[in-house]
């Protein structure tokens, strides 16, 4: 399954036209590696997402179409320094 899709199918982002461009902007990695919006996962992948408040790195569990599920490893928060 392409990685975009998975993103969108399993809910970890609403579309998927924001997962392409956060693939786009290497906010996206698997086992480590950054990624094209194209690739292909397998079960088993370790994917590192970086939303803009938290880093989410998850264990890819199946890749049913309908529903695709995951497993999070680690979540940790991102604070701004901004004022």
């Amino acid at each position: 399954m392409r990685i975009d899709k998975f993103l969108k199918l399993s809910g970890l982002i609403k579309r998927r036209k924001v997962s392409q461009e956060m693939i786009k902007a290497k906010m996206v990695k698997r086992n480590g590696i950054t990624l094209k919006a194209g690739s292909r996962i397998s079960e088993g992948d370790i994917l590192e997402i970086e939303f803009y408040n938290k880093r989410l790195k998850i264990r890819v569990k199946n890749l049913d179409p309908k529903k695709p599920e995951y497993e999070v490893l680690e979540e940790t928060r991102v604070w701004s320094d901004s004022p």
